[in-house]
């Protein structure tokens, strides 16, 4: 249907019972204006372009409720995954620090401690140099008391290797068992001499089938395997701690891990091991994903709007952000529309009318629809309909602002400003 402009006046009681049924409704004047003109003369509700704004509100709204909710439960993630990193750390200072006085971690004790369950120790033999390392199953922590752990000269005589890890297995299992993460420990030569029950679950590989080999020859997931290979030397020649994150995709799942290659120095700064960690971060990364997913939705929303969306600081009325229609309408870049005012886009009485008038209705009611002008770069004026509420954008207010072009139309004397 085409469209023609009629220019009349309206009694003032009228005009403002408008606006009143406007702001309550979200509706802009003319389409309210329309829909009674079509009631009264009996014809069809004509199709309006102002359900786009609306729409896009509402669907903004949505949004914006979707990312707080993801933000939410990605900072709850990220504070429970810090809670387990502290955890584990306390436990491998608690448990590593006593590694170069044997003594002090292999008081006598109980008989009946001295044989652990089953799960807790490594098989009687395991692969290394082709040499068979015997390690006894029911020797209890005492029987190691003349061992320095992870001392270089017992990491090359496999017996005292075999030995070490046997010793590893029955202290740290009792610690790490509890404890839903990947754990192992490495000697100063790089041999495998501890990992945690959780570590079978992570990499797929059975202990037996991993203490006492080389960090570079055990069977690992490539994901692990290209990492420590890159970075072990790091932290065994230079004590640096190095730090991934990790994707591994496996039939049933894709799983998210924090690695991390931590040395372990004796008191003079002599790195004499590493320990792993591997953190299972998959819930966080789930709901990183979803948030940028709900970011990229919002911002794709933001810039195909029919309308001029402005964001706009409350406090120092600074242009946040503007969208695509905005910048070509006014004929500014987004960037210099950035580094604005409001005030700089508005002429000066309109500026007034906004400070004077729509200010203390936003702080009365949260929002506003009104009539404006915009002054474009070359300093022409456009007459604009907006629809302004103030929302919280991160952690400040802000007003934002849907501008309706209504070039080409005739506008009431009483509502213009």
């Amino acid at each position: 249907m085409a469209n023609k402009t009629v220019s009349f006046r309206l009694p003032e009681e009228l005009i403002l019972a408008i606006e009143e049924h406007a702001r309550i409704t979200g509706k802009t004047k003319t389409d309210l204006i329309l829909a009674a003109l079509c009631k009264a003369y009996d014809l069809p509700e004509l199709a309006s372009d102002s359900v786009t704004a609306t729409s896009i509100q509402q669907q903004i709204d949505a949004l914006k409720c979707q990312i707080d909710s993801l933000g939410q439960v990605s900072s709850t993630a990220r504070a429970q995954l810090q809670e387990r990193v502290n955890q584990t750390i306390d436990i491998l200072s608690e448990s590593v620090q006593p590694l170069q006085d044997i003594r002090q971690l292999s008081q006598p004790v109980p008989e009946t401690d001295a044989i652990m369950p089953h799960e807790t120790t490594v098989p009687s033999t395991v692969s290394q140099s082709d040499h068979e390392l015997t390690i006894g199953q029911d020797k209890s922590l005492q029987s190691f008391s003349k061992f320095t752990l992870l001392d270089e000269a017992s990491a090359r005589d496999p017996k005292l290797l075999a030995e070490q890890m046997q010793y590893q297995m029955q202290a740290f299992d009792r610690v790490f068992a509890a404890i839903p993460e990947l754990v192992f420990i490495c000697d100063r030569m790089g041999h495998f001499t501890y990992l945690s029950p959780f570590g079978v679950g992570v990499w797929g590989i059975e202990r037996g089938q991993l203490l006492g080999k080389l960090y570079h020859d055990a069977a690992l997931p490539s994901e692990f395997l290209d990492f420590n290979v890159a970075q072990f030397e790091m932290a065994l020649s230079f004590g640096k701690l190095s730090s991934t994150e990790i994707k591994v995709i496996s039939n049933h799942a894709t799983r998210h891990y924090e690695y991390t290659l931590s040395p372990i120095q004796e008191e003079k700064g002599l790195v004499i091991g590493v320990v792993g960690i591997a953190l299972d971060i998959t819930q966080r990364k789930q709901s990183e994903l979803a948030l940028q997913e709900s970011l990229a939705r919002y911002r794709k929303l933001f810039e195909l709007a029919n309308d001029m969306i402005f964001i706009v600081d409350a406090e120092n009325h600074q242009i946040i952000d503007a969208n695509f229609k905005a910048s070509r309408r006014l004929r500014y870049t987004r960037k210099e529309l950035c580094q604005m005012q409001i005030e700089d886009i508005e002429s000066p009485e309109s500026a007034a009318y906004f400070q004077s008038e729509i200010i203390p209705q936003l702080e009365k009611t949260g929002s506003a629809i009104f009539s404006h002008l915009l002054r474009r770069k070359s300093g022409d004026l456009i007459a604009v309909e907006i629809s302004v509420r103030l929302i919280e954008f991160g952690d400040r207010l802000a007003y934002q602002s849907f501008a309706r072009d209504l070039s080409g139309r005739t506008l009431p004397q009483s509502s213009a400003h």
